[in-house]
């Protein structure tokens, strides 16, 4: 789809064909992996959520656009760490289902982290003691 979707596209509008074209060719990619993996992976939209990103995205692009600084990677940078501050503030404040994701996420991170850190620490002492044993080095 996305082939022919640029060879009619391009000669005609240029990039923004090609953008285009790219973007008509995910939907048709998502759209036929939830269509044909709906046995093994059932998905329940959630449409408040599914709205509030959209209203998201609706508020995150206008303010980091108008962000400009002499070198593109600057502005590119900058501009990608607004749409996302932007974004995620947005959906934070409108969304309680994200602050839900998020706040599980966080926790099941910070217990993962947590418990990692703790046994990464208990394997250093242990190979330290088993490294050291013998040479009348003391902990």
């Amino acid at each position: 789809i996305n082939i022919a979707l640029n060879l009619y596209l391009v000669p005609r509008f240029g990039l923004m064909g090609a953008a285009f074209a790219t973007l008509l060719g995910y939907i048709a990619m998502v759209a036929s992996l939830i269509i044909i993996n709906r046995n093994i992976l059932p998905l329940t939209p959630n449409a408040s959520l599914i709205l509030s990103g959209v209203a998201a995205v609706a508020l995150a692009y206008p303010l980091p656009s108008l962000t400009t600084f002499h070198l593109p990677v600057v502005t590119l940078l900058a501009r990608l760490a607004g749409y996302t501050l932007v974004f995620l503030t947005s959906m934070l404040a409108i969304s309680s289902g994200f602050r839900t994701l998020m706040l599980t996420a966080w926790r099941r991170a910070g217990s993962r982290f947590a418990f990692r850190s703790h046994t990464a620490k208990a394997e250093i002492i242990e190979e330290c003691e088993t490294s050291n044993a013998g040479q009348g080095v003391s902990q």
